[in-house]
Formats: C-alpha cells, sequence, structure tokens
C-alpha cells in the first residue's frame, strides 16, 4: 500500500504566525505545532508535473496489478483541488490513469510477444478482450 498526499500551499493562522500545514520530506504537520504529525510514502507539492505523480506510483501500480494484486487509485479532496486534472489530465497532458493503461497494455504486449517466441522466462499469456 502506498499513500501519498498533494498539497497546495501553506495557509497560516489568523495571527499570522505559525502555518496550519507544514511539510518535512514524507511527512505533513497540521496546526504548526508539529503535534498532529503524519507521515506518508509520498508527499506532492503544486510544483510536481504530471509524470512525476506517475513515476512515483505508476510502475509500483503495474507491477502489483501484473504480479495478481488488486491495484486502486483513490483521489480525494475538496472542490477545485485538482482530483480530475491529476487522475485524467488532457490530452496533452495526460494524468496518472491514462499513463498506467498505457504501460499496463505495453507490458501486457511485451509479456505476449515474449511468450509467443518460447521465452522461458514467460510462463504465462494475457489476453485483452
Amino acid at each position: 500500500t502506498t499513500l501519498v498526499v498533494q498539497h497546495e500551499g501553506a495557509p497560516v493562522d489568523e495571527g499570522g504566525g505559525l502555518p496550519l500545514l507544514a511539510v518535512g520530506g514524507a511527512a505533513v504537520s497540521f496546526g504548526g505545532d508539529g503535534e498532529n504529525r503524519f507521515t506518508f510514502d509520498h508527499v506532492l507539492d503544486e510544483s510536481v508535473e504530471q509524470h512525476d505523480v506517475y513515476d512515483n506510483l505508476g510502475a509500483e501500480l503495474i507491477d502489483n496489478a501484473l504480479g495478481g494484486y488488486n491495484a486502486t487509485i483513490f483521489a480525494y479532496g475538496q472542490t477545485s483541488a485538482g482530483k480530475s486534472f491529476t487522475i485524467l489530465g488532457p490530452p496533452s497532458n495526460p494524468g496518472i490513469l491514462p499513463r498506467v493503461c498505457k504501460t499496463l497494455f505495453e507490458r501486457v504486449e511485451a509479456q505476449n510477444e515474449a511468450f509467443s517466441r518460447g521465452d522461458p522466462s514467460c510462463t504465462d499469456q494475457c489476453k485483452v478482450q
């Protein structure tokens, strides 16, 4: 299981002092005092590109799916936070889902070609219907 949080900006408390959200490495602190600290596998900020999201999550997701495990991508957040953009993206800058699907089909095709050639390391053949 991989847990990723993506945030935009760091609002401060009403007094203009402590940040309400602070990011350090793969941890996020809420409230400014460090008392509410949560650790994630990855923390992505607003400067992250679509390919960065894919690089952090996509390969592991595909490896697990092809290894017979369930794979789920779940985006949660407030309205207009960028969930649809991150998951789908526009055709010119596809999100994680189109990138995962493209790579998944490429990997299945490569595995089927290896199986057809009689590659001894390839024991399975996939069929897409």
